[in-house]
C-alpha cells in the first residue's frame, strides 16, 4: 500500500472519529446521519442504507455532498454519483468521485430524511469483511486536486456492516 493511500486512509479515519472526540468535531450545524438495517449479512441478504441530514442551524457556506463505500481491504471505494449512477475507484485515486449532489446552499435551514437510500442484496461473491459507508459533505470542489484536507470537511456520518458466510 503507497503512502498517499496509507495516509488518505488514515485521514479517512481521523475524520469519521471527529464527531466522537469533545469539542473537537468540524462546525458541525449540520447534522449528517446514515444506518444500515442490520450489522451482519449474508448471501441473499439485502442491506438497505438510509440516510438524513440535519441543518437546524444554518452555516454561511454550501457544500459538495458524497455517499461513498470503503470496501473491507480498504483499498477500493464504492461511490453514488450524480443521478445515483454507481461508480468505483481506488482509495489512492480520489478524482473519478463526483459528489451526489454538488453546491447545496447551507444557508437556509432544511431537514432531509431518505430511510431507504440505497439497497444491494448480496449475491455471495462479495468480498467478506467489515464495509464502512460514508455520507460526507464537503467544501465545494475539495476532491478536484484528488485529495482530501481536514479542513475540507464540512460534516460527516458512517455506519459499518460486515457481509460474512
Amino acid at each position: 500500500m503507497g503512502g498517499s493511500t496509507v495516509s488518505r486512509i488514515v485521514l479517512a479515519m481521523v475524520a469519521l472519529a471527529l464527531p466522537l472526540v469533545s469539542g473537537i468535531a468540524p462546525a458541525q450545524a449540520l447534522g449528517l446521519s446514515i444506518a444500515a438495517n442490520g450489522s451482519i449479512f449474508r448471501a441473499g441478504d439485502t442491506t438497505i442504507i438510509s440516510v438524513a441530514a440535519d441543518n437546524s442551524h444554518p452555516l454561511t457556506t454550501s457544500a459538495d455532498f458524497y455517499f461513498v463505500v470503503v470496501s473491507p481491504d480498504t483499498s477500493t471505494l464504492f461511490f453514488l454519483g450524480p443521478g445515483l449512477t454507481v461508480g468505483s475507484t481506488s482509495a489512492s485515486d480520489l478524482s473519478p468521485i463526483q459528489p451526489l449532489t454538488a453546491g447545496v446552499d447551507l444557508a437556509a435551514p432544511f431537514t432531509s430524511n431518505q430511510p431507504d437510500f440505497v439497497s444491494y442484496t448480496w449475491q455471495g461473491a462479495e468480498p467478506r469483511g467489515t464495509y464502512l459507508a460514508v455520507l460526507v459533505a464537503l467544501t465545494p470542489g475539495a476532491l478536484a486536486d484528488d485529495q482530501l484536507d481536514l479542513a475540507e470537511i464540512v460534516a460527516v456520518g458512517s455506519t459499518a456492516f460486515a457481509f460474512t458466510d
